[in-house]
């Protein structure tokens, strides 16, 4: 009993640490030591993170999940040193990022029966309220403000542009950091919608978090976010009684607007709601327009069906499409024939070829297999990060996204244990 509080409180302060270090470190990236060597030492503490579960104490020696990984760590060590990769230090490198996400998944499935890690959300949903607040000041301030700034400056400014604002970044150094950590505050307000938090604080979160969506600009997020808290009011149990509070709170949300306007919006929240929803309708009509929303939906799965690279089988070698590591020493030669990459699938396939794209159907099998979270939201969930959402490549997303999982799994955890007892209560009773 002492061991496993012990494994939970340290866990517990590992995970805390790596979100307030993923959460905040952005902001001295492009705000204090923007570019250098600083910069580029915090992004790479950033990458060996999730290396850290390692370190973590065990309760039990591993199950069947830590087998998986072990084979999957042995899967990737030939991959490393690809004879067609530009250095061994691209494979290094891209060895420590498709353990990426995995790695701190496999700790929490073969521990999560002693884990806490839900007694972090009182934590996490004031951050969360601070990092959308500050999202809200720097959407309405001028593209080149202080607060607006890139960890690159050099980046397009009709790709940070939305409408007539910026694409905010919260404290991150790039706008996907943002769209990341608003996946992670949707499983959040799921949660809260499923233990009924505080009426006020739930529906305030509900409310920034749709307009930080919109914000965010990107449509997989806005879609994302919907499906994920909507979907609560699905599986509370009591669909009808939470469709009444979902009414009672837009009563209150339209009543509150209305006084708001009533003294000229003195805090602007009416104001920003109405201008980052228009924005993000106007961007969606304009790549509707030019064809971008058919390509950026259909687009990953074409390069997938239609794969083009030369090498098919083993690929070029990991961390070989890895912009951080192409900057420092190069792109190798194989791979410039290809031409163009951005979607991670492609990625994937061009690195490990199709050896490695079916360890990772594997791998999200494997995942959804131990997730306990309803399968109407899961199996969307699942497929659409597969295709959409990069977790090799996006250290952010990796991290959002197992917290959110682990988080809405944990949850459902304890709601079935709960439901179980309650059965076996009644069953002796009667």
């Amino acid at each position: 009993m002492i061991k496993s509080l012990v494994v939970s409180d340290k866990t517990n302060q590992l995970i805390l640490f790596i979100f307030l270090f993923t959460t905040l470190s952005g902001a001295v990236r492009k705000w204090v030591f923007q570019g250098g060597v600083v910069s580029n030492a915090i992004l790479g503490i950033q990458l060996i993170m999730p290396l850290l579960f390692l370190f973590l104490p065990l309760i039990k020696r591993p199950n069947s999940i830590g087998v998986i990984l072990r084979v999957y760590i042995f899967l990737l060590f030939p991959m490393i040193v690809n004879p067609l990769n530009h250095t061994y230090y691209h494979g290094v490198i891209g060895f420590v990022l498709h353990l990426g996400m995995w790695i701190p998944f496999f700790y929490y499935f073969n521990n999560r029966s002693y884990l806490s890690i839900d007694r972090l959300i009182p934590v996490f949903i004031l951050i969360t309220i601070a990092e959308i607040s500050l999202a809200m000041v720097q959407y309405s301030l001028p593209f080149e403000h202080f607060l607006n700034r890139y960890a690159n400056e050099s980046i397009i400014n009709h790709a940070a542009s939305i409408g007539d604002s910026i694409r905010v970044t919260g404290s991150f150094s790039y706008i996907g950091g943002f769209g990341s950590f608003m996946f992670f505050a949707s499983c959040l307000i799921h949660i809260m919608i499923i233990r009924k938090t505080n009426f006020i604080i739930t529906y305030l979160l509900l409310m920034l978090g749709l307009m930080g969506a919109f914000m965010s600009g990107y449509r997989a997020v806005v879609g994302l976010f919907v499906l994920v808290v909507f979907s609560a009011f699905v599986f509370s149990g009591k669909f009808m009684r939470q469709m009444i509070s979902l009414f009672k709170g837009g009563v209150i949300l339209i009543f509150v607007l209305f006084f708001n306007s009533i003294i000229n919006d003195p805090l602007g929240i009416e104001s920003r709601f109405i201008r980052s929803y228009d924005n993000f309708t106007q961007r969606v009509e304009r790549s509707t327009e030019r064809g971008e929303g058919q390509s950026r939906l259909s687009g990953p799965i074409n390069d997938i069906i239609n794969f083009r690279g030369e090498y098919w089988l083993f690929g070029i070698g990991l961390g070989s499409t890895y912009q951080g590591a192409n900057a420092i020493w190069g792109e190798s030669i194989h791979l410039k024939p290809y031409g163009w990459y951005e979607e991670e699938p492609e990625r994937i396939l061009l690195e490990g070829g199709w050896i490695l794209f079916l360890i990772r159907v594997i791998l999200f099998v494997v995942l959804g297999y131990f997730l306990n979270i309803p399968l109407l939201l899961k199996a969307p969930l699942l497929i659409l990060i597969f295709v959409y959402f990069p977790i090799v490549f996006n250290t952010f997303n990796a991290f959002y996204i197992f917290l959110g999982l682990s988080l809405l799994d944990i949850v459902y955890n304890n709601l079935e244990k709960k439901n179980i007892k309650l059965v076996e209560m009644f069953t002796k009773l009667s």
